[in-house]
């Protein structure tokens, strides 16, 4: 099987070279330059086969903020030496019990209604002159890794008979795009698909009988160490000897410039992290190495399973950290949590938080996919979207932001929970519909929206006019960030007002304990924007995350979990927010004299990168595909439907699925996915013609 893939990617790469440059990929061109494309486009190994897969698959499963963690320690530690701990665990907390899981054994907060009479105030008047437009400005902090991939299945208990599963992994917007569109047919093999360039495997496909799709697991895939050398820096203390530091001399080829040598220094777990000269000297070591091959083919198997045991046997194979989702035509669905993670999930061997300590021994891992997992589950759905699995998961030193109660999955499960209220069989109209409204709302106001609205209404009686308009627009706001007439401009005023004001209530509150300067390490501490160069709602970062703990336990709300230290630091919770919305409404009232509700913000575009999830170009710098305006969805998108007879499935897979310029394919599929729509993505090869579209979400 591997041997016929080389064959094939490499009799391409033989047209290419015999075609004397007309075959050369423009963007080849474009990034390396012409003589560089040539002389380095050869045919692949094994190795080069191996390496794109797991570059791939561990693009997520790679990292981790425990280099980092170690630097917060130390900086609260300087600054708070008798409360340093309470911070810290404050800030990178171990569980939350409250956090959304898959399988739906959090606990949950209840929030009561308030007494919305008293606070709602008259509504300002609509504006009658032109628009007061506030520009988005520069980030103020770079972003960190981050996924949206989401996953949407509903069995037969709910539908009355079908399987519905709808998925949008999201490694990033790139262009060209991230996954190809695949038809597999072989001896053993009827897949339909998408795959990730370079990767053997249909990640997100269905073969008549079961459809599968995937998300990021999270779960600690990562250890870093903190490593003793020897006095000459050639060895490093392994427990009771000392180990000599492997190196290895590396050149690459760089655009128009002579080969650049250097070395990278190494220990049996992995690469050192930092220079051998550094004050702290780290290394890593990834639980999924060793295991590369197995996982590839796990996952590729995986697309030959026809049921759930065979499925559910291969996702324990895999390494790499991922939620696998499956469905089938008799409408059963399952989930399982693979990888490896650490076999020993206590802190026994130190604060799971922080660097371990290299001379002590080895991390092992194991898969746990055995026994996280659920098959037919009693609410008859799943949902996920990269959120913790189970209540008794902990956070460790995750590179994603840490499991809380603030999630974006909150948003999916409260609508399926809803929805679930209904007897009536759940349709894909109706998956399609919750997709919609969670991708269109605005994830930090899901969650403070509530809270907005249990300010105490003596307090808001006090405050200036224009605070009390400025909260009249947001305690009517339903969060959803959607285009106005124009498409250009979120609807409403609430939008701009509400990030401002998160901006400044964390600035208030987290960004008070230390300074930016000591922050410097930590970006997402004090932003409020977790992809800050999209300036758009995604997802709730760090900072956020630490202020709406904090807010949520002094308003009451949090008696299973109440962080150690008080981030309001004993201000009372309404007089906090009012102070922020304050300060808020100084930065972005208009100076004219314009109400308040005449300012507005322009749609953030969705643009497709010319680099891809590690920042390597695969495009020139103007090649950049956009929409009007982002969705908080994944990059692909695909629905498959089990009908009892067999797996039917549409998709979207923008930009398009040629990065040729001159093919007509080449962003055939911008506009469907910016509408919000699906075109059908039929198991056996179709007679050539164009596809009827499936009538797009935002019509539904």
């Amino acid at each position: 099987m591997i041997q016929a893939y080389l064959d094939g990617v490499n009799a391409r790469i033989k047209e290419v070279l015999d075609s004397g440059g007309k075959l050369l990929p423009r963007q080849f061109v474009d990034v390396w330059g012409e003589r560089l494309a040539r002389t380095e486009l050869r045919s692949w190994t094994l190795d080069d086969m191996l390496a794109a897969a797991t570059n791939a698959l561990t693009s997520y499963s790679s990292h981790t903020t425990a280099q980092q963690n170690a630097a917060l320690y130390a900086a609260l530690r300087k600054k708070y030496p008798n409360d340093f701990q309470r911070l810290f665990d404050t800030m990178l907390w171990i569980n939350d019990p409250y956090a959304p899981t898959t399988r739906e054994d959090n606990a949950v907060i209840q929030l009561a209604e308030a007494d919305l009479s008293t606070t709602r105030l008259a509504s300002a008047p609509a504006p009658t002159g032109a628009m007061t437009v506030l520009p988005l400005g520069a980030p103020q902090f770079e972003p960190e890794a981050t996924t949206t991939s989401m996953a949407l299945l509903v069995g037969k208990a709910r539908t009355g008979g079908k399987s519905l599963q709808l998925n949008g992994p999201q490694p990033g917007w790139f262009q060209p795009g991230y996954f190809y569109t695949v038809g597999l047919h072989a001896p053993g093999y009827d897949v339909v698909g998408h795959a990730p360039g370079g990767l053997l495997a249909v990640t997100t496909g269905d073969n008549g009988h079961i459809a599968w799709g995937s998300t990021s697991a999270g779960g600690d895939h990562t250890t870093i160490f903190q490593e003793s050398l020897s006095g000459d820096k050639r060895a490093y203390a392994f427990q009771d000897k000392f180990l000599p530091v492997r190196t290895e001399k590396v050149s690459i080829q760089i655009k128009e410039v002579s080969p650049r040598e250097f070395v990278v220094n190494r220990t049996h777990r992995g690469p050192f992290t930092t220079s051998l000269d550094a004050p702290m000297v780290y290394s890593k070591q990834n639980l999924w190495k060793g295991h590369e091959l197995t996982s590839v083919m796990a996952w590729q198997r995986a697309t030959q399973a026809k049921n759930w045991e065979t499925f559910h046997a291969e996702g324990q194979r895999m390494a790499m950290g991922y939620n696998w989702f499956y469905s089938d035509k008799d409408g059963n669905i399952g989930w399982l949590f693979g990888g490896h993670f650490p076999a020993d999930l206590s802190s026994r061997d130190g604060d799971p938080r922080l660097p371990a300590i290299g001379k002590q021994g080895d991390r092992a891992g194991r898969s746990y996919a055995g026994e996280i997992f659920l098959y037919n589950p009693p609410s008859g759905y799943l949902v996920n979207w990269n959120n913790k699995p189970q209540k008794n998961y902990a956070n460790r030193d995750l590179h994603i932001p840490r499991w809380s109660q603030g999630d974006r999955a909150n948003i999916l499960g409260e609508l399926m929970q809803e929805r679930a209220k209904n007897p009536s069989p759940m349709t894909q109209e109706d998956v399609l519909h919750i997709y919609t409204k969670a991708t269109t709302t605005d994830v930090n106001f899901h969650h403070f929206g509530p809270l907005l609205r249990r300010i105490d209404a003596k307090l808001v009686a006090k405050a200036d006019p224009a605070t009390q308009q400025a909260l009249a627009l947001l305690q009517r706001w339903d969060g959803a960030r959607v285009p106005d007439a124009s498409g250009k401009f979120y609807a409403g005023a609430a939008v701009p007002v509400f990030q401002t004001w998160l901006d400044q209530f964390v600035a208030l509150t987290v960004g008070t304990l230390l300074s930016r300067d000591e922050f410097a390490s930590m970006p997402a501490y004090t932003g409020t924007l977790q992809l800050g160069y999209m300036k758009n709602s995604v997802n709730l970062s760090m900072g956020t995350k630490i202020a709406l703990r904090g807010l949520q336990a002094r308003m009451g709300l949090r008696p299973d979990d109440v962080p150690p230290y008080d981030v309001l630091q004993g201000q009372e919770p309404s007089l906090v927010m009012l102070k922020a919305l304050q300060v808020a409404v100084a930065k972005i009232k208009p100076k004219d004299g314009a109400p308040l509700d005449s300012v507005r913000q322009p749609m953030v575009q969705q643009i497709f990168f010319p680099e891809n999830y590690e920042s390597v170009p695969t495009a020139s710098p103007g090649e950049r595909p956009s929409l009007p305006y982002s969705a908080n969805r994944g990059v692909m998108q695909r629905l498959a439907v089990g009908d009892g007879s067999q797996i039917h499935s549409m998709d979207t897979n923008p930009p398009g699925v040629s990065a040729d310029p001159a093919s007509p394919h080449y962003q055939d599929q911008l506009s469907i996915y910016g509408e919000g729509g699906f075109k059908p993505l039929p198991l056996m090869p179709q007679k050539p013609g164009p596809g009827k579209a499936v009538k797009p979400l935002s019509k539904l």
